[in-house]
């Protein structure tokens, strides 16, 4: 296979590449809106059915909501962070042998955080809601 060829090959590879983290990130997009919405839609319907005035039920409201937390983070943002993270460094190798003596060093993605912390801040926005 001719230098050239090998070039035609990695660009093709990364073409893909991209398209699947393209789409991972988009369909990562849509769940987390769709939790969001679940989150707020939630709110208002408890809206008026519930008042958190007892200590108890606090208590399972926190619990709640960390268990929602934790499994947003745990089950759905880390396995998608580390798909977009495999990606983008599969594309980085192709590119690092396309261009030769250019490195570079991919440390993956910190939106999962940001992530998880607005799905914290509504449940907060929710709890708050819920006293009132």
């Amino acid at each position: 296979m001719e230098n050239k060829e090998k070039a035609e090959c990695l660009i093709e590879l990364c073409k893909i590449q991209m398209d699947h983290f393209r789409q991972t990130r988009d369909i990562e997009f849509k769940v987390n809106l769709a939790l969001w919405t679940l989150v707020a839609l939630g709110g208002k319907f408890f809206y008026d059915k519930i008042k958190l005035d007892t200590c108890c039920e606090w208590v399972i409201y926190i619990v709640f909501a960390l268990a929602i937390i934790f499994t947003h983070f745990f089950f759905w943002m880390r396995p998608i962070q580390d798909s977009e993270d495999r990606d983008i460094r599969f594309i980085y190798q192709c590119r690092e042998k396309l261009i030769e003596g250019e490195s570079s060093d991919w440390r993956g993605g910190k939106w999962t955080y940001f992530e998880v912390a607005i799905t914290f801040a509504l449940l907060v926005g929710v709890g708050i809601v819920l006293v009132l």
